[in-house]
């Protein structure tokens, strides 16, 4: 008892006459800080340095992979780093253009099956190989279908014959 004692005179003793300061009274918020217009163009310039780096970068890859030097610019500048990793997707010989053909695999005789005769006709589901008409107008002509195809193709996109080179 005591100690408790020792503790509220001590207490006592600490207050001040006119009892405890006022600690709680709210501070007027600080003015708001106004950004300067100046850090404001600093930021705009380091993004835009930022992004001609990026363009620079996907110019030089588009020019690796044979894509017009002002589009892979403008991917790098506007899509930074996945803008430069997307530049050797629009090369001329992916997207939008003819596919990449690869050789089938052989396909291995079965067992009971015999191969057939050289010379046989083929089954109704594969074209032979034919050779594009060229009509009175000099325009080239699928003998398959009739529709008529450009120089240089190697399929009727109209019955599927293939053609030979010419």
């Amino acid at each position: 008892m005591h100690t408790l004692q020792t503790i509220l005179d001590f207490l006592v003793q600490a207050v001040p006459p006119g009892g405890l300061p006022d600690v709680f009274v709210p501070e007027e918020p600080p003015a708001p800080r106004s950004t300067k217009i100046g850090t404001i163009v600093f930021m705009v310039l380091i993004g835009i340095a930022i992004n001609v780096l990026f363009g620079l970068w996907a110019k030089a890859k588009g020019e690796d992979h044979g894509v017009n030097p002002w589009v892979g610019f403008a991917a790098g500048f506007l899509f930074n780093y996945v803008g430069v990793r997307l530049v050797p997707l629009l090369a001329p010989g992916r997207v939008f253009h003819e596919p990449v053909r690869r050789p089938l695999p052989p396909v291995p005789q079965q067992q009971g099956f015999p191969a057939p005769p050289p010379g046989a006709a083929l089954p109704p589901t594969v074209q032979a190989v034919v050779a594009p008409v060229t009509a009175p107008d000099g325009s080239l002509v699928c003998p398959g279908c009739g529709v008529r195809v450009k120089p240089g193709k190697k399929l009727c996109m109209s019955c599927g014959a293939t053609f030979t080179a010419a």
